[in-house]
């Protein structure tokens, strides 16, 4: 038996396995979108297919701006899920809408950057690895900085994570 050592390889093994349900890019399963709130707090919202949910739990903002401290993220209620790797966990289905608190240093009117980690699955089993999405907030606009894609009032990834299309076979082939 050959072994399958890039993607492309992979795909054609999987593209011979009838049934296998294929899974969405982790960008079209959890869009992320961000927009300001006033000086003192961002929205963060994720539309989130069908199928598929993220764990609170496993979403982090962080920020390298300069003077400003971010507060503690604010969820609303979710489901109590039983996962068999994380234990109970509170999850989201359909729509999530996070508030994040923050404080600005005197004069601190610059764009503020911010790095969005959160992890989702889909019902039929995939749980993708860690995601993490740059955005760049400004008063008046919520731009990507993704330095390879154009401006749009989404995150943008920070590399291409190779499960855009792929089957469930390719998608586990490149864990095992």
């Amino acid at each position: 038996i050959a072994a399958a050592t890039d993607v492309g390889s992979l795909n054609a093994l999987a593209a011979g396995t009838a049934g296998s349900p294929e899974f969405l890019d982790p960008d079209v399963a959890f869009r992320l979108e961000a927009r300001p709130e006033g000086p003192d707090r961002v929205r963060l919202r994720w539309v989130i297919a069908d199928r598929y949910y993220l764990y609170r739990d496993r979403i982090k903002v962080k920020t390298d701006t300069p003077g400003v401290v971010l507060g503690k993220t604010d969820f609303p209620p979710g489901i109590l899920k039983n996962d068999e790797y994380f234990g109970e966990q509170v999850i989201y289905h359909g729509e999530l809408s996070a508030r994040v608190p923050l404080s600005r240093a005197a004069g601190g009117a610059q764009p503020l950057a911010l790095a969005v980690t959160y992890q989702g699955c889909a019902d039929a089993g995939l749980c993708y690895p860690p995601q993490t999405r740059a955005v760049v907030l400004s008063a008046d606009n919520v731009q990507s900085s993704n330095a390879d894609a154009p401006s749009s009032s989404t995150a943008s990834p920070a590399a291409d994570n190779g499960f855009s299309g792929r089957s469930t076979l390719a998608v586990l082939g490149l864990f095992f």
